[in-house]
């Protein structure tokens, strides 16, 4: 073998061992990106059931920090799929997360990741915010039916991407099935956002871990 047969060898050795630690990253990179995908979020749409709950008391982001644990209470009975059935008055406990991807925007990140039923028993969940409403006011007379009366007429399996356009005063909402979050709020006109208690929710909701269950199952055929 030629000197210059050795030197290209060599040359082509050092060449992989520079390249291997970038393919080894560019294969976790694409492992990750496909654990994400239209057809995972599709799988997880499909175990959700839509629901309509109510907030106990207002988020401002002037006064609260990553941490602070917040209440909704369903406002009809649901069957979950994969899981039991959660009643009337079900409290859904959420927890005001941080978000990294608002950057210089005042934004307000919201996750629900229990159930408390009345009888005491707890269910983990995990839930989409699909859309919101402002309280409704009583004035005595019955309001117009708006589609949180009717989750299903807000959200269904084939929507994955929600963007609600002034979804709170001076903030708009983003949220995505696939999300770890269950919705983020992002300020658009104002440096404080505010979610007034009594405020209505439309959820796409599941019993938590039904979704890794489906695409178990799913990878299975």
């Amino acid at each position: 073998m030629t000197r210059e047969s050795i030197r290209s060898l060599s040359i082509a050795a050092t060449a992989l061992a520079l390249l291997s630690p970038a393919f080894a990253h560019a294969q976790i990179a694409q492992a990750q990106e496909s654990s994400n995908t239209p057809d995972a979020a599709r799988i997880e749409a499909a175990q959700m059931v839509p629901a309509k709950a109510v907030l106990t008391t207002t988020l401002d982001t002037a006064k609260m920090q990553p941490g602070y644990q917040f209440q909704a209470t369903l406002a009809k009975t649901i069957q979950l799929k994969n899981g039991p059935e959660l009643p009337s008055g079900t409290v859904l406990i959420g927890t005001v997360v941080a978000d990294e991807q608002a950057g210089t925007r005042s934004s307000m990140a919201l996750r629900f990741t229990l159930a408390k039923v009345k009888n005491g028993g707890e269910v983990p969940i995990k839930a989409t915010i699909a859309q919101v409403f402002p309280p409704h006011i009583d004035y005595g007379v019955s309001h117009t039916p708006d589609a949180a009366d009717n989750p299903g007429n807000a959200w269904d399996p084939n929507t994955l991407v929600i963007d609600q356009i002034d979804a709170v005063s001076g903030g708009d909402l983003h949220s995505r099935i696939a999300g770890a979050d269950s919705g983020v709020f992002v300020s658009t006109t104002k440096p404080v956002m505010k979610l007034p208690a009594q405020s209505e929710m439309v959820l796409a909701i599941a019993a938590q871990g039904s979704s890794q269950q489906a695409q178990a199952g799913a990878g299975g055929y």
